[in-house]
């Protein structure tokens, strides 16, 4: 009979154990891991200190996983493989450290691409989000975040190389050492006229443009640049790239700085 019992109270325990291992996997699910795989999205506006007055879609086709980060967010469409768009904020720093760069690797929030991907592909892994400022400003294991292939698209060698590193640095160290601080959004362009291209042996699409939108704050007074670059070699100076925010938003589908007064928005937006 005691052996019964006892038998009887180590499956009680047992269930217990088990109870309460599922209940602090649902809370890590729901609660923690929410913090860096927050919620998919076709609707949502997304916004905060990263983003600079918030961004939303207007006609983006595809479902996107936002992903938070130390330094940046990347809104991730796993149709294309590639970030729909990334943003991050850049602030003054007097003393400039670089650490180490290094490897890339796969985002098991996000885990179809790696990249092997990008071997033999003839396109270079290009960063949205940059190492070079991320790495200056918020140490290493932000830098570690910029190599995850979530933020990372297919751009031509030359560009990558050339004048998309001249655009980075010119973001960290003049907008951002200027104003004290920059915002910056960035992503691909697929153009509808031109048909979709993809890498041989995946579903990686391959974008036709790559935007950039560089905001800050001059006297209480929000001002903006914006570059549209083609994914190609031989390209000409970067002054030559400068559009409207507004032609970048009919091209990508997406509406930025929506919180700021419409009028304010249309002035800053509508400018080259």
């Amino acid at each position: 009979m005691k052996y019964k019992k006892k038998k009887f109270f180590e499956k009680i325990i047992i269930y217990l154990i088990l109870t309460i291992i599922f209940f602090c996997l649902n809370y890590f699910r729901d609660n923690i891991y929410k913090e860096f795989q927050l919620y998919e999205t076709k609707e949502v506006p997304i916004k905060g200190e990263i983003i600079y007055k918030g961004i939303k879609i207007k006609n983006y086709p595809n479902k996107l996983k936002i992903l938070n980060n130390f330094a940046y967010i990347s809104a991730y469409d796993e149709v294309r493989q590639n970030p729909a768009w990334v943003s991050y904020r850049l602030y003054r720093v007097q003393e400039k450290k670089y650490s180490k760069r290094p490897k890339f690797r796969l985002d098991k929030r996000s885990p179809k691409v790696s990249p092997k991907d990008y071997t033999n592909s003839g396109f270079s892994r290009g960063h949205l989000a940059p190492n070079y400022s991320i790495s200056l400003r918020y140490g290493k294991e932000a830098q570690e975040e910029t190599f995850l292939m979530t933020n990372i698209v297919p751009q031509k060698a030359s560009l990558n190389e050339g004048i998309w590193k001249e655009l980075e640095i010119k973001e960290s160290d003049l907008y951002a050492d200027k104003f004290s601080q920059a915002w910056i959004i960035t992503g691909p362009i697929y153009k509808k006229e031109i048909p979709d291209r993809f890498f041989k042996n995946s579903n990686i699409e391959i974008p036709d443009e790559f935007f950039k939108i560089i905001i800050w704050e001059n006297n209480k007074h929000t001002d903006a640049i914006a570059y549209l670059i083609p994914n190609q070699n031989n390209l000409k100076v970067l002054k030559d790239y400068k559009v409207s925010i507004n032609k970048i938003e009919d091209l990508s589908g997406f509406d930025f700085m929506y919180e700021l007064d419409d009028i304010e928005e249309e002035k800053i937006e509508s400018k080259i």
